[in-house]
């Protein structure tokens, strides 16, 4: 750490010979605050010259600088005293540099995001075209599977590596974004797909916060002066209007109770490991849980009624998204983490229907589970994959729906699961607060999310039909009574 202390307590003494095998030298001497101080040399003249510099510098009622004993006017102590200048970083060496620093504490699913979004961005700062030899499809896979991965990277190949070596020597520095109009011209390439289009709504959220982060980051280390997402100003159609904060769940994803119930069926029916299956979707179905949550739950989460035809209750606690082996820390294809946006160890408890509490308890019963066991594993006794979970659906979907219903996007993915477990609670008058309680939103996020599939229209009209109702006045606000008093 730089010392920057300074002392008015200063005492010259007198410049003193030293005799040396090389001849006699002469030494200046002095004290700061009873701190000694020296400096030799080869000639009388100059010692006395420098005695007569500390000399008037005291005379003068200047400070001295302990970092050199020397005044704070003398160059040597303005030189090591001063900010050492701030060596400009290229968008390459900056971008990697944050994947560091955000690698540790990010989910293995938000790792690809940053990846993603980092390559993207120092593709748009290439100084000039890669040569024939290296194509664009390289450049990108090097950058995101093995540049911004960390635990890939020390054991990238060579010919990765030499394609590697010539982004990082053809990349402007991070310093060019201070440029209002370079900023949006990189911006807009960042958040455009490789046909030159607008990136899906929720794509762009992603990457416009990742960027807002990287950017700010960037102001931290004084490559910029300021974060340019800030006042930025895009003409790109995409780019340019504000992103919806959260995208509304479509009312034609979702079943009736009759075709939901038909489809589990055929889960079951036509898959190998289907009483496992059917019986995770019929969860997420009557409970509400993420998928990854699902692949997450233990027997023990899990509390059974404690009276038969009771209800029972499940106790959400962590999650397990699945994503490429190498975005984990143990190379597995889930990396287990708290709830989403909750805290490590934060829980979450969901009330489990009768029905749903008897299949439940019953099926832990069959395959003998106990706690500290997965609920629900593959078909060889390991992790439950979503693609198993996926396929199942879409081979239920091939034989209960017809052909236009496949091709629609009627009970699509395993999430319309959820979506449909959630607007039923909504629409049969579950109040708000506590259906954000049970799947883990907040009421704003909740209510925004379900505004378009929320079935009340018949109690709307009613009370828009009483607004015109005679007897309550023209305009609905009632008529006033007489005030016999007059006043």
């Amino acid at each position: 750490m730089k010392d920057t202390r300074t002392t008015f307590n200063v005492k010259v003494w007198n410049n003193r010979p030293l005799k040396r095998a090389t001849g006699t030298h002469y030494q200046a001497r002095w004290f700061l605050d009873g701190q000694e101080f020296n400096q030799t040399f080869t000639k009388a003249k100059a010692a006395d010259s420098h005695r007569s510099m500390l000399v008037a510098a005291v005379g003068k009622g200047e400070a001295f600088a302990f970092i050199t004993g020397l005044p704070l006017s003398h160059d040597k102590t303005a030189e090591a005293l001063a900010e050492p200048a701030v060596k400009m970083q290229s968008a390459f060496d900056l971008a990697t540099a944050f994947v560091d620093r955000k690698w540790d504490d990010a989910a293995a699913t938000y790792r690809v995001d940053i990846a993603k979004a980092m390559m993207a961005f120092t593709v748009a700062m290439l100084t000039e075209t890669p040569p024939a030899r290296i194509t664009g499809p390289m450049v990108r896979a090097a950058l995101k599977n093995w540049q911004f991965t960390v635990t890939q990277r020390k054991n990238m190949p060579k010919s990765v590596a030499a394609i590697i070596d010539w982004v990082c020597e053809h990349t402007r520095p991070v310093a060019d974004l201070n440029n209002a109009d370079t900023f949006e011209e990189i911006f807009s390439k960042i958040v455009r797909k490789l046909d030159g289009k607008p990136m899906a709504e929720s794509s762009y959220k992603r990457y416009r916060a990742i960027m807002n982060s990287f950017l700010a980051y960037s102001v931290r280390l004084k490559q910029l002066d300021a974060n340019p997402l800030a006042a930025m100003e895009i003409s790109d159609s995409k780019a340019s209007r504000p992103t919806k904060a959260i995208v509304p769940v479509d009312k034609r994803r979702l079943t009736d109770q009759a075709t939901a119930e038909a489809l589990l069926s055929a889960v079951r029916r036509t898959s190998g490991n289907g009483e496992v299956l059917e019986l995770a979707m019929e969860v997420m179905y009557r409970a509400g849980p993420r998928p990854e949550e699902i692949v997450a739950l233990e027997v023990g989460d899990f509390i059974r009624a404690k009276t038969a035809g009771g209800w029972g209750e499940l106790v959400l606690y962590e999650a397990a998204p699945e994503t490429a082996k190498r975005w984990t820390d143990d190379g597995s294809r889930r990396q287990r983490r708290g709830l989403k946006g909750r805290a490590r160890g934060e829980r979450r408890r969901v009330p489990v229907h009768p029905v749903l509490e008897r299949r439940l308890s019953d099926y832990i019963a069959n395959k003998k589970l106990r706690p500290g066991q997965r609920m629900f594993s593959g078909l060889r006794g390991g992790e439950l994959a979503y693609s198993v979970l996926d396929k199942a659906l879409k081979r239920a979907r091939r034989e209960v729906l017809s052909e236009e219903q496949v091709a629609s996007t009627l009970a699509k993915t395993l999430y319309d699961w959820r979506h449909l477990c959630l607007t039923n609670w909504l629409n049969r008058g579950i109040p708000p607060a506590n259906v954000a309680s049970w799947a883990g939103n907040s009421v704003p996020v909740l209510l925004a999310t379900y505004v378009n599939v929320i079935d009340n229209e018949a109690v709307l009209r009613g009370l828009l039909d009483r607004m015109y109702d005679p007897l309550s006045g023209a305009d609905g606000a009632g008529t006033p009574s007489a005030d016999p008093g007059g006043g």
